[in-house]
């Protein structure tokens, strides 16, 4: 059970994260306006918790979302969707999808940072790191692409 203002909501979870570290994770919230954001990774879709309003919203985001991460300075959450190659862009205020930016092939890892404005999405497999910009509107800044070494 996790607890968000007076609101209790079930929510399951197979990974979590620490918003204020701001990683990837299955679900995010936002103090501010007290929300929690949880992926569907079956239906495609991110579940909105608002326990100011005691009450929950469904939006549809792209084929298999399995990341999610909130920027607290901009109120934009972003979701990676494995299934459809692509990043959805949610607006805080509204809950609607604003923007969807195709990076490539297996979305896995979302990462954002609040200073700069840049979202950080690493696809499994391609050991490729894509940058957004999330100014204005959303849009690919750099895909770089990463040697392969062997652990040890």
């Amino acid at each position: 059970m996790r607890h968000c203002g007076s609101a209790r909501f079930r929510l399951r979870q197979r990974c979590s994260g620490d918003r204020y570290a701001n990683q990837s994770s299955c679900s995010g919230g936002e103090p501010e306006t007290n929300k929690v954001y949880a992926v569907n990774s079956s239906d495609g879709t991110v579940t909105v918790m608002d326990a100011s309003a005691n009450s929950t919203a469904t939006v549809r985001v792209g084929s298999q979302p399995v990341a999610i991460v909130v920027n607290p300075v901009t109120n934009k959450i972003y979701v990676g969707n494995t299934g459809s190659g692509t990043v959805s862009v949610i607006d805080g205020a509204t809950d609607a999808v604003t923007a969807t930016i195709k990076v490539g092939a297996l979305p896995y890892v979302v990462a954002a940072n609040p200073a700069t404005n840049k979202i950080y999405v690493s696809k499994t497999f391609s050991n490729t790191m894509t940058v957004i910009d999330g100014a204005t509107t959303p849009q690919i800044i750099s895909n770089q692409k990463f040697k392969r070494t062997p652990l040890r």
